[in-house]
């Protein structure tokens, strides 16, 4: 495995102290099904955070994710025609500039330091090593669309959850009117309830991800503490009073709660579907409990690229899609932990001219003919006029 805890320098401020590092953190020979993903950034102090999700002054695009993907299919659709999916047509959108939900990473530690390095050379610059599986990974037909949620169709994420949870509280105040006709059973049913009422007041403002696990905590609590013990519950006192009128009394209650168990499912199927057809999600994989489905729209996903353009190839590219419900309990790297390792500010310019010995230079990494001229005018800059 990964070998995360030897011992490698704080900071450095080469080439070679940084290979050293990156080898510090290479698997053992044995452990070939590792693929670890690099991250670089030139100023330490940077936060984790796609474009579309980046706090300038106040300002982000997230409100307009969905604004920014159909303007750009309007403009120019033929420029997206080969793309096979919402995932393929945000990696070529961010390649032209457009601000996404996706975050750059790449498979080689020396295109992470070159981003380390490229610019801000009065700040430290910093790596990140982000240790996976290969089989880990997801490959780009592999990600869920929930992850997607948003860019298709607009999506407002706090109504979505605060629509949740009134509509949940009104299926349960619903449910404190019908009776079975068990006077204990109702009794005990009607004051549970009332208890999940009270309790959801406080879920309408809270963060997206506290409302899914408290979403999901309810539908198992139900389940747990009021439907498994009563079914207990009545089945010994059916089973106590034998061929009896009460026991028949008893088996109507029985399917009473199976009734009620039932409609508790089809209303988180209900809030599902409904959540799927508005946001366009096709595949949905978690149909049963609500406050899963939910969860799902604060994961994220660390995907292959598709090598769509030459610029991934050399740069290596791989891409974390970040989740389009915000929360400030779920980070990356609450996901997935990294090691990171600073680059010294100062020794900036030094690491770029080592990484131009071994190939690694803006031209290369940013193959377009722009690139390709501003290099050749790095490479020979103007001499004074000959007369």
């Amino acid at each position: 495995m990964l070998n995360l805890e030897s011992a490698a320098p704080v900071e450095v401020s080469s080439l070679a102290e940084y290979m050293a590092w990156t080898k510090s953190m290479t698997p053992a020979s044995d452990s070939e099904g590792y693929a670890p993903l690099y991250r670089g950034h030139a100023d330490a102090a940077y936060q984790l955070e796609p474009t579309a999700y980046r706090v300038t002054d106040g300002m982000s695009f997230r409100a307009v994710e969905h604004h920014l993907y159909e303007e750009l299919m309007r403009l120019d659709p033929v420029a997206f025609a080969s793309d096979r999916s919402v995932f393929e047509r945000l990696v070529r959108m961010q390649h032209y500039g457009l601000p996404t939900r996706l975050l750059d990473l790449t498979h080689s530690p020396l295109i992470a330091l070159f981003f380390a390095c490229g610019s801000h050379e009065e700040k430290d610059g910093e790596v990140l090593l982000f240790p996976w599986k290969r089989e880990e990974i997801y490959q780009p037909s592999d990600i869920p669309d929930v992850s997607f949620a948003g860019v298709r169709v607009q999506a407002d994420f706090p109504f979505i959850g605060r629509s949740i949870v009134k509509g949940l509280q009104a299926f349960f105040d619903e449910e404190t009117k019908v009776h079975s006709g068990h006077a204990a059973l109702d009794q005990g049913r009607k004051s549970f309830l009332h208890v999940l009422i009270e309790a959801m007041d406080k879920l309408s403002e809270i963060d997206f991800l506290t409302q899914a696990a408290a979403i999901q905590f309810i539908e198992e609590k139900t389940v747990s503490d009021l439907i498994v013990p009563w079914r207990e519950r009545l089945a010994l006192d059916r089973k106590q009073l034998g061929q009896t009128q009460e026991a028949l009394a008893i088996c109507d209650a029985e399917a009473f709660l199976d009734r009620f168990h039932k409609r508790l499912i089809e209303q988180a199927k209900f809030f599902i579907d409904q959540l799927c057809r508005k946001l366009k999600i096709e595949n949905n994989t978690e149909q049963s409990s609500l406050g899963k489905f939910l969860s799902q729209f604060t994961h994220f996903y660390f995907v292959y690229a598709p090598v769509s353009n030459e610029r991934i190839r050399r740069q290596q590219g791989a891409f974390i899609v970040c989740p389009p419900a915000r929360t400030s309990l779920w980070t990356v790297e609450h996901h997935r932990k990294s090691k990171r390792i600073r680059v010294k500010g100062n020794a900036k310019k030094e690491i770029m001219w080592e990484l131009a010995d071994v190939g690694v230079t803006r031209s290369y990494v940013f193959p377009e003919l722009p690139e390709q001229a501003a290099e050749a005018k790095r490479r020979y800059p103007a001499r004074p006029d000959p007369i």
